[in-house]
């Protein structure tokens, strides 16, 4: 028979255990920053100019306007002509290869469930193909840059709206090519000019963007380091929040650091090899390699990521976060920026002989 003594100290361990739980949820943030470019350019180059070169039936679906106000580089200046750089976009017209009719079958039913009849349904499905290609060169005429956006190799469809009679769906492209074409083609138009859009930004462009990301926070109310780890979070958050691209992270930088003090105080003080202490451990490598990332700092937060690597709690995401500051560093550096955050004043910029007459 067990004494009241072991008794006794076997609920208190049980009720120790339990209080030092360990239960991690993600808590989420916002954080602003201005995206670099992954194939930077002259950095005193932030203008261009857009020409294009396209098929007859392009020119009926679209107005010229609207096909060069349509390709875009964000955080650059268009110039009517003259820019740092040429964007010339070439898009060949839709060539239709087949028309096919489609069918349904809906069964009809009465009121108790029996099959009173068949209705039937017609559309046409179009086959086609386009191309287009686009090129970059620099104000002096050197090749900057060329790739395909679409080679008549690709297939694609259009299906039309249904009709009762195949002969109805049948009429539908005979009666209406031309303007069915040019529907299409001023889709492929669209479609176009926004992934060049986005191609040429992502290669040379700077975007804001607000990123929702998380971070690990202690969830296990009766752990002695709850109510802190929330309030580490809400400095987080909040610091976050005022972030600005357009800024520097100086200021953030400094309402974060009692934050940081605290997650470098957790891994110092739970530093057993207990896979609970790990485990918390874990939270405060993860948290800690986050805000430096978001700071700009990629070294520190690759320190930070390794920590986690070797804590060997979820491995993986110390190996994820070390290449984003892998991945972070090498952009800066390529761009030769010390931040993602900083001022953009478009209208500011001149072309090349604007700033040449200047000069003069």
């Amino acid at each position: 028979m067990k004494s009241p003594l072991f008794l006794c100290l076997l609920i208190i361990s049980g009720l120790a255990g339990h209080a030092q739980a360990v239960d991690l949820d993600k808590y989420y943030f916002t954080a602003t920053y201005r995206s670099l470019p992954t194939r930077p350019l002259d950095t005193s180059w932030r203008t261009y100019s857009v020409t294009y070169e396209t098929g007859q039936l392009v020119k009926l679906a679209m107005k010229d306007d609207m096909l060069t106000d349509r390709i875009f580089i964000e955080g650059w200046k268009k110039l009517s002509a003259n820019g740092h750089i040429v964007v010339k976009l070439k898009l060949e017209d839709v060539l239709v290869e087949k028309s096919e009719v489609k069918e349904r079958e809906q069964i009809l039913k009465d009121k108790n469930g029996k099959q009173t009849g068949v209705r039937k349904f017609y559309w046409v499905v179009l086959t086609y193909n386009y191309a287009a290609q686009t090129s970059i060169t620099d104000y002096r005429g050197g090749l900057v840059d060329e790739w395909s956006l679409m080679d008549r190799s690709v297939k694609h469809t259009f299906t039309s709206e249904e009709y009762p009679t195949r002969a109805q769906a049948e009429a539908f492209f005979a009666i209406n090519a031309l303007n069915v074409t040019s529907e299409i083609m001023r889709r492929v138009t669209n479609n176009i000019c926004t992934r060049l859009s986005n191609e040429l930004t992502t290669n040379y462009g700077f975007t804001e963007l607000k990123i929702n990301d998380f971070l690990w926070i202690l969830d296990s109310r009766k752990h002695p380091e709850y109510d802190a780890h929330r309030n580490a979070f809400t400095l987080v958050k909040q610091a976050m929040f005022q972030m600005n691209a357009n800024e520097p992270v100086d200021k953030i930088r400094e309402m974060l650091q009692p934050a940081i003090a605290y997650f470098e105080k957790v891994k110092k003080n739970y530093s057993s090899n207990n896979r609970k202490q790990r485990k918390l451990r874990y939270a405060s490598y993860f948290n800690l390699a986050k805000i430096y990332y978001y700071l700009d700092d990629p070294d520190a937060a690759m320190h930070q990521a390794t920590g986690l690597v070797m804590n060997d709690f979820d491995a993986r995401d110390g190996r994820a976060l070390e290449n984003a500051a892998n991945n972070l560093k090498s952009l800066m550096e390529q761009n030769k920026v010390k931040s993602r955050h900083f001022p953009i004043n478009v209208d500011a910029y001149t072309g090349p002989q604007e700033a040449y007459s200047s000069a003069e």
